[in-house]
């Protein structure tokens, strides 16, 4: 963090069912009550209580190559149709030419006194981890 100096964190959402995914989404909050640093929690496969979405339309085709590089994962379930299948999903609120989004949890100062419900959200999905 100190060298690398990021200016924003991603981590998986805590509501990920898969613990290496919710390891890592503790982590990130661990961080984040430590430095403050900006850290947008995304979705794999379940969905989050998002703050941003983001159009990926664009991006797509990339996104679902490297979804296909985890050829043990896809080899015994659907993961780029399921996870595109929710990118699908995130567009219900953005133009019509937007058909594959990202949802986001943004947090930082200024997003934390804004929106109290991501922190509530979040602090019930950590005391099922820790």
């Amino acid at each position: 963090m100190r060298d690398f100096k990021p200016g924003v964190i991603y981590g998986t959402s805590p509501y990920e069912p898969h613990p290496d995914h919710r390891a890592a989404a503790w982590s990130c909050w661990r961080l984040w009550n430590k430095t403050k640093q900006k850290i947008a929690f995304y979705e794999v496969l379940t969905p989050l209580y998002p703050n941003s979405i983001i159009d990926i339309t664009a991006v797509v085709e990339a996104k679902k190559k490297a979804i296909a590089c985890y050829e043990t994962e896809t080899s015994y379930n659907d993961y780029v149709g399921k996870t595109t299948g929710l990118n699908r999903f995130r567009t219900s609120t953005l133009p019509r030419e937007s058909i594959y989004a990202e949802a986001f949890m943004l947090l930082d100062d200024v997003q934390m006194q804004k929106y109290k419900m991501p922190l509530v959200l979040l602090r019930a999905a950590f005391r099922a981890i820790v």
